[in-house]
C-alpha cells in the first residue's frame, strides 16, 4: 500500500475527523479528502492531500512532506482550525503502519491561513514531515544477499 493511500485510510477512518468534513463527492461513505484540487461545486469542508517524494540521507530512506489544504465555507477560520487541530492530534509525532512501506513517521512542520480570492472561502494549509524506509528497495537488497 502506498504512503498516500495509508494516509488517506488513516484520515478517513477517524470518526472525529469525519464529523468535521463533508461527504466525498464520488463516494459518500468516505469523508471529503481528495488527492487533487476539487472543482468549485464540491461540498465544504474538505481536504486536498499533496505528497512530495524526496529521498533522505540514504538511498532507502524517504524524507518527504505531505501538505493538506483545508477548505471551508464562510469568513470564519474556526472550522478550518478545528480540522487543523484534529490533523495535528492524529499526525504530530505519530507512527502509522503501511503494509507496503512499514512504519511511517509523521511530524508537524507548519500551518497557516492562505488568502483566497473568494470572500466566502477559508483556505488553511498544514504541512507534515513524512519519514519512512523504502521497503521494496530493502527487500530487493536482502533477497540478493
Amino acid at each position: 500500500m502506498s504512503v498516500i493511500t495509508t494516509l488517506f485510510n488513516t484520515l478517513s477512518g477517524d470518526l472525529d475527523l469525519r464529523a468535521l468534513l463533508a461527504a466525498h463527492s464520488l463516494a459518500p461513505d468516505f469523508p471529503a479528502i481528495y488527492d487533487r484540487w476539487a472543482t468549485e461545486d464540491i461540498p465544504m469542508p474538505y481536504i486536498v492531500l499533496s505528497y512530495g517524494f524526496e529521498a533522505g540521507d540514504v538511498t532507502s530512506k524517504m524524507d518527504s512532506s505531505v501538505v493538506m489544504d483545508i477548505f471551508t465555507a464562510g469568513n470564519s477560520t474556526i472550522m478550518a482550525e478545528n480540522i487543523r487541530d484534529r490533523l495535528r492530534e492524529m499526525l504530530d509525532h505519530n507512527i502509522i503502519f503501511s503494509e507496503g512501506e512499514g512504519p511511517i513517521r509523521t511530524h508537524y512542520l507548519r500551518d497557516g491561513n492562505i488568502q483566497e480570492p473568494e470572500d466566502d472561502v477559508v483556505h488553511w494549509m498544514i504541512e507534515f514531515r513524512v519519514i519512512y524506509w523504502d521497503a521494496s528497495l530493502i527487500n530487493a537488497i536482502n533477497q540478493r544477499s
